[in-house]
């Protein structure tokens, strides 16, 4: 069912994430800790795995992109910041919900696409290329996702004056703890279980063989 029914259901996610924001924009409902909320981005991830995998329109589109037309669509992301960034500089556009579910709707459907096109696009720039670092980051970037904000919690609980440090000082400060516990997650309790299912797909691959 869930497999024939795929795109409807993960549009049915963008929808529901699209409303539950303007509703709670309208009654006052704080929105970034609630789940609804991100139901969009869940369901734009998933219609970008189901676009690769199947190798549907929007797929074959980006992989036969010129080198002119990826130039140009790379453009496109500084173009939206800058574009943004005079809007919100409007009276009218401070604090206004519409505005700001606009930005993060084409921000993350970019994103998406861009993901898309690293995949498919022959003319690609391979922005990380195969970096040893940023390869394992992203094998530990569940656990990144994961405990990035109770880290963030603890040493705000520890010192009581990290809030009011700099940006750039947090960071410096909180990115290599998290990185730790996320590495040492990964290695010790992601993995036992990475293994298991690797066994679980040989058995069932051997079964049905």
């Amino acid at each position: 069912f869930f497999k024939r029914y795929l795109l409807i259901i993960l549009s049915l996610f963008i929808v529901t994430g699209i409303l539950y924001y303007l509703y709670s924009s309208r009654v006052g409902l704080s929105n970034y800790s609630n789940t609804l909320t991100y139901f969009f981005d869940f369901g734009l991830g998933g219609i970008a795995a189901f676009q690769v995998f199947n190798n549907n329109i929007i797929a074959r589109k980006l992989t036969n992109l010129s080198k002119w037309a990826t130039g140009l669509f790379y453009a496109y992301l500084p173009f939206h910041f800058i574009l943004f960034y005079f809007i919100y500089k409007q009276s009218w556009a401070e604090g206004n919900s519409i505005v700001k579910l606009v930005d993060q709707t084409l921000f993350l459907s970019y994103i998406s696409l861009l993901i898309i096109e690293q995949v498919v696009n022959k003319n690609r720039i391979k922005f990380p290329g195969r970096n040893r670092f940023l390869m394992y980051t992203g094998k530990i970037s569940f656990g990144l996702y994961c405990f990035h904000g109770i880290v963030s919690t603890l040493i705000g609980g520890i010192f009581s004056q990290a809030a009011y440090l700099p940006a750039l000082i947090r960071i410096i400060i909180l990115f290599p703890i998290t990185y730790l516990i996320a590495a040492v997650s990964y290695t010790y309790f992601e993995l036992p279980f990475l293994r298991l299912k690797k066994k679980f797909r040989k058995n069932i691959a051997e079964a049905s063989s």
